[in-house]
């Protein structure tokens, strides 16, 4: 994800997410937020309380999730607040954090 977008872009581009990990039965992630500036606690909520569980209940199967966090502190503390209450759903998925796009592959590519 790179730049900024709305609340109707970020739901959009996590359902184009979902279509193609379905098509592709893809379920190594890279979530590469290093340059990706929306912040909204609305979309927080969404993605947990409306995507995910549709996410899971679609891919029936553990997602491995390569997180590149955003550099913005108070972004970054929203995902963590996020992923905690994720985490209280007992998906069934791998999340680690990475300081670059190299390590966050590298990771990926160990869990095939």
């Amino acid at each position: 994800m790179k730049g900024n977008m709305n609340f109707e872009g970020y739901k959009n581009y996590f359902f184009d997410i979902l279509k193609a990990a379905k098509e592709y039965n893809c379920r190594h992630w890279i979530y590469d937020l290093s340059e990706f500036e929306y912040d909204s606690l609305q979309a927080r909520i969404w993605q947990v309380s409306v995507f995910l569980p549709k996410c899971f209940r679609e891919l029936n199967q553990e997602i491995i999730i390569a997180m590149i966090p955003p550099p913005n502190p108070i972004h970054r503390m929203g995902i963590k607040t996020a992923m905690k209450a994720t985490d209280m759903m007992n998906y069934p998925y791998q999340l680690s954090y990475f300081s670059t796009l190299e390590k966050a592959k590298d990771w990926t590519l160990s869990k095939k």
